[in-house]
């Protein structure tokens, strides 16, 4: 994972910002009088529901479009990577973009490329891709129960 620079987080700090209201700041007279000096408290419950996962799907949908945007094989219009909905374990997002060759070897390289660096930035914005899961229900008739009574094929 990369470590980020001053400039990064405030380019993500200017982006959040421009989004979501800044989360509230207490100093309650009680905590202040046991700890023996001012304390500002930082209540994330006092914050919209997922604020802090809002403020990461900020930062890694601006992410996909800088990388995206920024391969020089991909047109800048009409570039878009938007949020679209909920799976039932994901939030779900699609990426439109134009590659700009008519070749179709060099379209499937760059989108290849594109989709191994975008594991990347999702892995480096602190998220992963989901993954679908198979669940199997298996229940079990305990050993001493009876099985149950056969139902007569015949006519009653």
């Amino acid at each position: 994972m990369q470590r980020l620079g001053l400039a990064e987080m405030e380019s993500a700090a200017a982006l959040v910002h421009g989004s979501i209201p800044p989360t509230p700041h207490y100093s309650w007279p009680l905590l202040n009088e046991r700890a023996g000096f001012e304390v500002w408290v930082k209540h994330e419950n006092h914050a919209p529901t997922g604020a802090f996962k809002v403020r990461g799907g900020l930062v890694l949908l601006d992410a996909l479009r800088r990388l995206i945007g920024g391969h020089q094989q991909v047109s800048a219009e009409p570039l878009r990577v938007s949020f679209i909905g909920f799976g039932v374990t994901s939030l779900d997002v699609e990426i439109n973009a134009y590659v700009e060759t008519t070749n179709f070897d060099q379209f499937c390289a760059v989108r290849e490329e594109l989709f191994l660096r975008m594991i990347e930035t999702i892995a480096e914005c602190g998220t992963a891709l989901a993954r679908a899961v198979n669940v199997a229900t298996l229940t079990a008739t305990p050993a001493s129960a009876p099985p149950p009574p056969a139902k007569d094929p015949r006519p009653g």
